[in-house]
Formats: structure tokens, C-alpha cells, sequence
């Protein structure tokens, strides 16, 4: 595993924690009737949940990309060769 998966992994991890974590507090505010506090543990959750998505996309697209890269190279190389 390379080193930007693995810390995306380690900050995918940590902000899913970070969001179940909000949601249980979430819950529990709901349990004592705290409607207030709710509302703002769910949209920390959702803004956790966006950043992560966001992360994972970017590390996607620079996979694709690299790929797409080395694809290229790859049938350059290919086309010398013959």
C-alpha cells in the first residue's frame, strides 16, 4: 500500500469515528429532548461525511490519472519497441 493510501485510510478512518461519534451524541440529545443540540451534532456529522467523500474522490482521481499515465507510457513504449 503507498503511503497517500495509507493515510487516507488512517483520515477515512478517523473521520468516520469523529462522525459516529457526533450521531451518538446526536442520539443522546435527542433522548433527553435537547432538539437544538441535534441539529447541530447532524450537520458536524454531514460536514465530517462531505470532507471524507471529498478526500476519497480526489485520492480516485489521482489513482485514474496515474493509471491513465501509465497506460500511456506504457503503449509508447510499446509502439518503439516494434
Amino acid at each position: 500500500m503507498t503511503e497517500p493510501s495509507r493515510q487516507l485510510l488512517e483520515n477515512a478512518h478517523r473521520s468516520l469515528m469523529d462522525a459516529e461519534g457526533d450521531l451518538s451524541r446526536a442520539v443522546r440529545a435527542i433522548e433527553e429532548g435537547e432538539s437544538l443540540d441535534v441539529v447541530s451534532l447532524l450537520g458536524e456529522a454531514m460536514t465530517r461525511l462531505r470532507i471524507l467523500d471529498a478526500e476519497i474522490e480526489r485520492h480516485l482521481a489521482g489513482s485514474r490519472k496515474s493509471r491513465e499515465r501509465g497506460d500511456i507510457l506504457r503503449l509508447d513504449r510499446e509502439q518503439r519497441d516494434q
